[in-house]
């Protein structure tokens, strides 16, 4: 299982070649879609282990008083194909992002902890756009979280390899999309495009893309 807590940099799912990334083996450009498709097809094989117990879980909580769960897990094998390209679409338009601009043209887009963005009030406060369930914001922060303790030790030196591939044009944590916060959010906006899927299906959602994934 890849999780954040892999045993080195260069041999976890989330970090995928962190190790080697100083070596010249080709483009500048390349690294960033070689980097992309290696973490992809990482990905691949947790988001099947994911929606197998998606499909285990819903089938065995759905029932004459739990419709919900037997209509989510109709939902969820309906859209599976979608939502994951949507997923791995995101993740690579992360990995995009981080290629070296021109000076000035690279600034990142701030956005809440649950991947929300956020926009500067008159006070200099920073207020959601969008409101979010409690709950939904609880199950995202918490795979955030433990997913950052989990890696706190090769999320650095990762920080820091893909620096050096900007020609020092600083990486920080939550521009990383192998890590814990990107990992979600981009998870996340997948899920909420999947159409009528009720809520307390997508909490389970969360919740076991917390335990498998991260």
């Amino acid at each position: 299982r890849g999780g954040a807590g892999a045993d080195s940099v260069s041999t976890s799912p989330r970090y995928p070649n962190a190790g080697g990334v100083h070596q010249d083996h080709g483009s500048e450009q390349d690294w960033w879609s070689r980097l992309s498709q290696t973490q992809i097809d990482m990905l691949r094989p947790l988001s099947a282990q994911l929606f197998e117990k998606l499909d285990d879980t819903l089938f065995d909580r759905s029932g004459s008083s739990f419709q919900q769960f037997f209509e989510g897990m109709r939902i969820l094998r309906k859209n599976r194909d979608a939502l994951l390209q949507g997923w791995f679409d995101r993740v690579d338009e992360a990995w995009n992002r981080l290629k070296p601009q021109a000076p000035g043209a690279f600034r990142p887009r701030l956005v809440s902890a649950d991947g929300a963005p956020v926009e500067e009030t008159v006070n200099g406060e920073f207020a959601l756009i969008d409101e979010v369930t409690l709950e939904r914001k609880l199950a995202i922060d918490s795979a955030v979280a433990r997913g950052l303790s989990l890696c706190r030790m090769e999320l650095p030196p990762l920080c820091h390899r893909l620096t050096l591939l900007r020609k020092g044009a600083e990486v920080a944590p939550e521009e990383v999309p192998a890590a814990p916060l990107l990992l979600v959010q981009t998870f996340a906006k997948s899920l909420d495009e999947v159409q009528s899927l009720p809520v307390e299906v997508a909490l389970i959602v969360f919740k076991l893309f917390d335990r498998v994934v991260i």
